[in-house]
């Protein structure tokens, strides 16, 4: 959830109410748009991905007949680690009504990790949408950059997380 401001780094030094206050912490810096500016641009390109795909505008909930089908791996392909000390998480979504299809990645841990990637159909890349290790403007990619032919991992920086999509 993205509060007025978040896309700039404001905050409101831990103040978690701060409607009734007249004074710096509930003031919006207009000057923090210039100033974060790299992080501005990938929450507007990353709202503008979420509101492009079908995926995520779907009415239905995903799983149920006609929605989009989800299949939850790990660092291996199938093998989700849902335990309580688990930092990973991958999910591979479709949607039966269109050609999208993602594969999202999440590595909690400190350091890198190396993810399985789902195969696909021949003829078909995965491309990289989003990685959060990245720096700035190569972490949001418009247009999507293809990932090597036959690539079957993609090693995921510490504490970040990477949409691809198959095309």
């Amino acid at each position: 959830m993205l509060q007025m401001g978040d896309e700039v780094r404001r905050t409101q030094h831990g103040n978690n109410n701060a409607y009734c206050q007249d004074n710096e912490i509930s003031w919006y810096d207009w000057d923090l748009a210039t100033g974060s500016a790299d992080l501005l641009r990938f929450v507007r390109g990353f709202l503008d991905l979420r509101k492009g795909m079908s995926l995520f505008t779907d009415r239905l909930f995903w799983g149920e007949p006609g929605s989009a089908t989800v299949a939850w791996h790990g660092v291996d392909i199938g093998q989700p680690d849902f335990s309580d000390d688990s930092h990973t998480l991958a999910l591979e979504l479709s949607h039966p009504d269109s050609a999208e299809h993602l594969h999202i990645i999440f590595n909690a841990y400190w350091e890198p990790l190396d993810f399985a990637l789902p195969d696909l159909p021949t003829g078909q890349l995965w491309h990289r949408l989003v990685d959060t290790a990245l720096r700035s403007p190569e972490d949001l990619s418009d247009p999507p950059q293809p990932l090597t032919p036959g690539q079957s991992r993609y090693t995921v920086g510490p504490r970040s997380t990477v949409i691809l999509t198959a095309k």
